[in-house]
């Protein structure tokens, strides 16, 4: 089950990083597209930790 949530969040931070490109080719404003792929980044990082701490302390109560 948590490799479904992380498959989820990879494919989400792709379209993200794609509808970033997609505003650089459209505004020109390299600023605006490094905070987005950052806040992008860092929303999928934070994601992926916390559905790993998640799933290791529901494992930790259950087992």
């Amino acid at each position: 089950m948590g490799a479904a949530f992380l498959v989820g969040y990879i494919v989400g931070w792709v379209v993200d990083l794609c509808f970033v490109w997609r505003i650089q080719q459209l505004s020109r404003r390299d600023w605006i597209c490094v905070v987005l792929a950052t806040l992008a980044t860092a929303r999928t990082g934070l994601n992926v930790v916390l559905v790993t701490v998640l799933f290791d302390d529901l494992f930790q109560l259950l087992g």
